[in-house]
């Protein structure tokens, strides 16, 4: 009886292996990407400069991705994959590299999910806030900057401030807790480094202990959805530097969306960080932002937005730089993954000193077409 009551357990455990197993799949390698043209035409204030200086009016731009993504999950909602993205050109006009790489493991309802590679971090994927989703170029986030930027200007401020970027990193989301309402998330990174591989330790010169968090929540009212968001980055200062500040940057945003329609706004300090800590005229850098954007008509989408900032130009002198920016755009999905796409911004950059040769009037127009796939 015993011997009989053992073999139907180890036959019952060996059954539930095998069961445990096949619950388990791998899926198919999956590709998927885009491909994006546009031509772009620049008007401003430093136009006027000697020939020798002088920027032609207008360009043409490319950038093309292709991701390949490999994915496993098992009955029990445990998922795991890596994801290699290959970068076929960039806006800077480098060469092909990576871009996103990294792995994951999950249970997004039990314990959430681990990531380990390169890709942003907790802090600006839980965003929420002005919206920069109409057009291609990235609204008031987009490569106007590369455009119109008057040497010796500081006044630019990203609009959810500085972040660990893309460097490789360790980042973890909570469940969304509260009926799914809350999440909280974090990344580190030890010295920002992007893809290296081999072990190997950084000088002194690096910025070290770069930690992001991050918390959103998403509000239902009705047919309508309040969505709000925070985000925190620190990192020290290297000991090449430690005359100068520690890095530190908060955000906060808010977004409703109701349909088709979304609007948010955005503010965010990165407070005094690089700032030598003698200089007798350090301020916070600050920007902030606010949008709106709307699909209409089904393939078409439209959005309007507009960002100002200021920054220590020099902190040495009284007075910050600025950079104030208005963006408006629209696409339309026109064939099955194809579409066509437009930005106009207008920008304007303020120098504390009032130097000449560190502002700019510009207005950027730009038109493209783009493939997704």
């Amino acid at each position: 009886m015993k011997k009989t009551l053992l073999g139907a357990t180890a036959l019952a455990g060996g059954l539930a292996l095998a069961s445990a197993a096949q619950a388990q799949s791998l899926d198919p390698i999956k590709v998927s990407g885009f491909q994006y043209t546009y031509w772009a035409y620049v008007s401003e204030d430093l136009d006027s400069a000697p020939l020798s200086t002088k920027k032609r009016a207008d360009t043409i731009t490319t950038d093309t991705e292709i991701e390949f993504t490999v994915r496993g999950s098992d009955e029990s909602g445990l998922s795991w994959g890596a994801q290699v993205e290959l970068n076929g050109a960039d806006t800077s006009g480098g060469a092909s590299n990576l871009d996103d790489n990294y792995l994951w493991i999950a249970n997004e309802a039990m314990w959430g999910r681990f990531e380990f590679g390169t890709r942003d971090g907790a802090k600006n994927r839980m965003h929420f806030g002005t919206p920069v989703n109409y057009g291609y170029d990235g609204g008031i986030n987009g490569t106007w900057f590369n455009a119109t930027f008057p040497a010796g200007n500081n006044g630019w401020v990203a609009y959810r401030g500085n972040n660990i970027g893309r460097a490789t990193k360790a980042t973890y989301f909570t469940p969304r807790f509260a009926d799914g309402i809350i999440q909280f998330g974090a990344s580190y990174s030890p010295d920002r480094r992007n893809g290296d591989q081999t072990l190997a330790r950084t000088t002194a010169g690096a910025r070290q202990g770069n930690i992001e968090l991050g918390a959103n929540a998403i509000i239902p009212a009705g047919d309508a959805s309040v969505r709000l968001s925070a985000g925190y980055y620190h990192a020290d200062q290297p000991t090449t530097a430690a005359a100068a500040e520690d890095f530190r940057t908060y955000h906060i945003g808010a977004n409703v969306k109701f349909g088709r329609l979304e609007v948010g706004a955005t503010w965010a300090t990165n407070g005094e960080s690089g700032q030598t800590k003698t200089d007798p005229f350090k301020s916070d850098a600050e920007v902030i932002s606010a949008g709106v954007s709307y699909g209409a008509w089904g393939d078409f989408r439209v959005g309007a937005a507009a960002s100002f900032s200021e920054n220590a130009g020099s902190t040495t002198v009284a007075g910050d730089d600025e950079a104030t920016i208005y963006n408006v755009g629209g696409d339309y999905h026109f064939l099955p993954g194809m579409m066509v796409f437009s930005e106009l911004s207008f920008i304007s950059w303020e120098d504390e000193a009032s130097t000449a040769t560190a502002e700019n009037d510009a207005t950027v127009f730009a038109l493209g077409f783009a493939v997704n796939f």
